[in-house]
């Protein structure tokens, strides 16, 4: 299932600052990652370098995972090429430690949504 970048990045930060996290406990979450807004902070961790079209079709379907396969949000996959290099450890670093207005929305960098021409809040919404 498609994780939103609001959902990331509490994982790759663990429990406590500078605590390591164990093996184990990484592998269990992994597991059981959720896919809503709520439940989740990220997109899809970053693999090993990959040839630019496989990461571009990692791409459309992480899009098209968090509008449930209808594509609205496929319009956005050239502009996070552009920006991000479709990258989802740089996509994902836009989510905020701290969130410039309450909700989902102000948990990501006002930059993502400026520099993707990301306007409707529906679309906001979904990622």
């Amino acid at each position: 299932p498609a994780v939103p970048i609001a959902a990331a990045a509490s994982e790759e930060g663990g429990g406590d600052e500078g605590e390591p996290r164990g093996e184990a406990q990484h592998d269990a979450e992994m597991e059981a990652q959720p896919a809503s807004l709520e439940e989740s902070t990220h997109p899809p961790e970053a693999a090993a370098p990959e040839d630019e079209e496989t990461r571009l079709e990692a791409l459309r379907q992480w899009l098209l995972g968090l509008d449930n396969g209808k594509g609205a949000l496929l319009q956005y996959v050239d502009v996070l090429k552009a920006e991000f290099d479709a990258d989802f450890a740089q996509i994902g670093a836009v989510r905020l430690a701290h969130p410039v207005s309450p909700g989902v929305i102000g948990s990501i960098d006002p930059f993502f949504w400026e520099v993707c021409s990301i306007k409707p809040m529906g679309h906001r919404l979904l990622f």
